[in-house]
């Protein structure tokens, strides 16, 4: 409602109905043009303005709201938002149309205008920031949202200097030194939450960039050879019985594939490790054993089964090579059937086969 509802024009001889500032609109514009700005109505206040300043206007007649109204009661987002609410859709789409519109054409205009009210009031954005996040939080972004705050966060990026780069990087290293547990912690419960997105994600990654990484890999370790040569070197001394109980299955599978003969689903470099735990002696002669044997020859198909395998010198099983026991050394024979089931149930079956 009007505050001059109800009077005159103060204007000798005018009998419109006052408007602004006790005169009718017509004088009210004279007076305007002419160099007489109005100024706030408040004692002693000389701020231009038509009724009261921005300082001495009541608040908001919304419950909550501090903020300065207009003529109209209440502040210009709460009556925006009245505004908003009785519109129709065809109406409110009108309106998003011609603000798109305007925008669009006064793009530079609106930026340095919103750059400069953001620089004025730091306090207000940040209050109206933090009251929007705690209001949405919990809430899912929608791709859009991410989409849109990743391009912002590139964009004030490439916007820095040299300097604000260096302290931005000192800053965010002082501070994950400062917070690495707590970092940690939600980093590892984060990706717990999410695991099945996180392997998604990765596995759709690594299909669409199979070209790009295999270069990456092969690049690294190219300019690593020092450093994966050192590691290998090391990890091979301090694993060395698993080292070469692997390297033995492996030579040994091949061996048979070449050769065509059973190997079991289980033989692996544990079975090996398992034969050889210990520092056993050999299963032939009383000396130390170095190598596992095939009591069945491994050139006549022996099989690569741990029921097959003993320990072994040197000596003895290269002695042996692809010969049966019955074809071999008899005392050397007797002993290992003496100290092993395997090699007795071996010269059983053999001894059978033969009578």
């Amino acid at each position: 409602m009007s505050q001059c509802a109800g009077q005159v024009c103060s204007v000798d001889g005018c009998q419109a109905p006052a408007k602004q500032r006790g005169m009718c609109g017509k004088h009210y514009d004279r007076a305007y043009r002419a160099g007489e700005r109005a100024t706030c109505r408040h004692d002693g206040c000389t701020t231009p303005a038509t009724g009261l300043c921005t300082e001495h206007r009541p608040p908001c007649s919304v419950d909550g709201c501090s903020t300065a109204a207009t003529p109209n009661g209440k502040c210009r987002s709460h009556y925006g938002r009245a505004m908003t609410a009785h519109r129709t859709p065809e109406q409110q789409a009108q309106r998003v149309a011609y603000g798109k519109t305007y925008y669009e054409a006064h793009k530079a205009e609106c930026a340095a205008r919103n750059k400069a009210w953001r620089a004025a009031h730091p306090d207000g954005v940040r209050a109206r920031s933090k009251a929007w996040r705690d209001s949405h939080k919990g809430e899912p972004r929608t791709p859009e949202q991410r989409a849109r705050r990743v391009a912002r966060e590139n964009a004030r990026r490439a916007a820095w200097t040299p300097e604000q780069k260096v302290h931005r990087e000192t800053w965010t290293k002082a501070y994950r030194e400062a917070h690495k547990a707590e970092m940690v912690a939600y980093h590892k419960t984060y990706h717990e939450a999410h695991k099945a997105e996180h392997a998604a994600s990765t596995k759709a990654y690594r299909e669409a960039h199979k070209a790009e990484i295999a270069e990456h890999k092969k690049a690294y370790r190219k300019a690593h050879l020092a450093e994966h040569a050192a590691r290998d070197k090391a990890w091979r001394e301090t694993h060395k019985d698993s080292e070469t109980a692997r390297s033995r299955a492996k030579n040994n599978r091949i061996r048979a594939k070449r050769q065509g003969c059973k190997i079991a689903p289980d033989v692996s470099a544990e079975t090996y490790r398992r034969i050889m735990a210990g520092d056993p002696a050999c299963t032939y002669c009383p000396a130390p054993a170095t190598h596992v044997d095939h009591v069945w020859p491994f050139d006549l198909y022996g099989a690569e089964t741990d029921e097959n395998l003993v320990p072994a010198c040197a000596t003895c099983n290269l002695d042996k090579k692809a010969k049966p026991l019955t074809e071999w050394a008899w005392a050397k024979v007797k002993y290992g059937a003496a100290h092993s089931s395997k090699v007795a149930a071996e010269l059983v079956r053999l001894e059978a086969a033969l009578a």
